[in-house]
């Protein structure tokens, strides 16, 4: 029984026909059973965020080690986080090497327009964040004559302006360098500053990557 709860990591042997789907279950083991997800409500919530993203992007009857090794570490990094509920920086270190594994990266490095590098960028400042093209536009490019405005015009949500701090930024940088479990308490940015960031992410998820409604 406790091979099969949610969340539990197993060894299934099954037998699968042609065409079926379902599939006839012979034995299962269970590895690990995260058990401490199922004690605290916020982290059975957000473990269940992540079982959700993996039903949407798992590919289907094909086997994805890197995505389970991205799961599992995941969901013990959330397991066995200090405290008394998980911190966005979690989930959007999450989003972050998703994103990457799926190829829908945003590119981050620079101004889509006057192509200014990040690490001139102002801690201090904002940057406006285009959905449609992942990536950000500076201050001073943030004009009425700037296609992005032009574009915005017409109200879709790919064109929307999403406001993200360098430092939210920076932390997500670190994200994508860092192994999940190694994410937490190494975070710069505010919870406002994550927020923020959980924000774009979502709408990159949204508009480039298959499976997911576009709505915001």
């Amino acid at each position: 029984g406790g091979a099969l709860e949610p969340f539990a990591a197993s060894e299934w042997l099954f037998t699968e026909k042609p065409g079926a789907e379902i599939v006839i279950l012979q034995e299962a083991r269970a590895k690990r059973s995260y058990e401490g997800l199922r004690k605290d409500f916020e982290r059975l919530s957000m473990a269940a965020v992540f079982n959700e993203l993996m039903i949407k992007l798992a590919p289907k009857y094909e086997p994805c080690e890197e995505l389970f090794r991205l799961h599992a570490n995941a969901l013990a990094a959330l397991e066995e986080l200090p405290g008394e509920g998980p911190d966005l920086m979690l989930l959007n270190g999450y989003l972050a090497k998703v994103l990457q594994w799926s190829g829908s990266q945003p590119q981050l490095q620079a101004c889509l327009t006057c192509g200014k590098p990040f690490e001139a960028i102002p801690l201090d400042s904002a940057l406006s964040c285009v959905v449609r093209d992942a990536g950000w536009v500076c201050d001073q490019c943030r004009v009425s004559q700037t296609r992005h405005l032009r574009e915005r015009e017409g109200g879709s949500f790919g064109h929307a302006l999403l406001r993200v701090t360098p430092t939210a930024i920076q932390d997500f940088f670190m994200c994508l360098n860092t192994p999940i479990r190694q994410i937490p308490g190494r975070s710069k940015a505010s919870k406002k500053e994550h927020h923020e960031l959980f924000k774009f992410l979502e709408a990159l998820f949204v508009f480039h990557v298959p499976g997911f409604d576009q709505r915001p």
